[in-house]
């Protein structure tokens, strides 16, 4: 008589992981991220940023940290520039080009620039000294859970303090961040991402961004597995032998019946 394996129960999934080894995690898992855009993603870390084109006035040092100084003379995307406008002095702390592909441009005073412009907060929440000091006084530390009581505080300060915050606005605009890019007709953004002036406009919208600068394609996935007590990575993974198969089969049937046999 032929002899009949037993359906496998759950019972002989760990015998058969540990001898056969484990799955390979899937590209987008925690582990195994997919690709980033090296412009579209810097531009949109933090939030969105003004482009404009300036004028640099002052280029200098705040201990070991670049700040520039320039004139705006347009703005590229005006509808999220906040309140800035033609003519305004903003700066801050810059880097050349995103640190992804940094385009190894050095400004001097009188150049013409591209500048990717975060606004500075200390004229209003949560950067504003007055609402701070409020907040602070009035409704004090913010607590770690939801705290209707403290909220509604926090928000009187925010709207008690909107006037004074308001009269910091110069701060502001010179206490940003920025990455610059060297104007012309075709403007070199980072190592290897060139966009004419001329469409500049692509930047502002980021699907628009990504079908300029598309991502890389994904690589293969090599991160680390980890089921019933097995642990390896995707990369040591080898083709199943039938002699193993074989062994791991009469394993499984093994402890099947030794079960049984404390049952009875």
């Amino acid at each position: 008589m032929a002899y009949r394996v037993p359906r496998l129960s759950w019972l002989t999934i760990p015998v058969l992981g540990t001898l056969l080894g484990c799955g390979s995690g899937q590209t987008g898992s925690p582990s195994c991220v997919g690709t980033t855009s090296c412009i579209c993603d810097s531009l949109y870390a933090e939030r969105s940023p003004v482009l404009l084109r300036g004028t640099v006035m002052s280029v200098g040092t705040l201990a070991a940290d670049q700040q520039l100084t320039l004139t705006v003379e347009e703005l590229v995307n005006p509808e999220y520039a906040w309140d800035i406008v033609v003519g305004d002095s903003v700066g801050g702390f810059y880097r050349s080009g995103p640190s992804c592909a940094p385009n190894g441009y050095v400004p001097a005073p009188g150049d013409q620039v591209l500048a990717i412009y975060y606004r500075g907060d200390a004229d209003h929440y949560p950067g504003c000294v007055e609402y701070q000091q409020c907040s602070s006084q009035n409704c004090g530390p913010r607590p770690s859970s939801t705290d209707s009581a403290w909220d509604a505080c926090d928000e009187s300060c925010i709207n008690d303090t909107f006037a004074s915050c308001s009269l910091h606005r110069s701060e502001a605009l010179a206490k940003g961040t920025l990455w610059l890019a060297k104007w012309g007709d075709q403007i070199e953004l980072g190592k290897g991402y060139s966009i004419a002036a001329t469409e500049l406009s692509i930047l502002i919208f980021s699907e628009q961004c990504n079908e300029r600068f598309p991502r890389p394609p994904n690589p293969p996935c090599n991160d680390v597995s980890v089921n019933t007590g097995c642990r390896m990575t995707s990369s040591s993974l080898r083709p199943v032998q039938p002699w193993t198969l074989a062994v791991a089969l009469a394993a499984a049937v093994g402890m099947v019946r030794r079960r049984r046999r404390r049952r009875v």
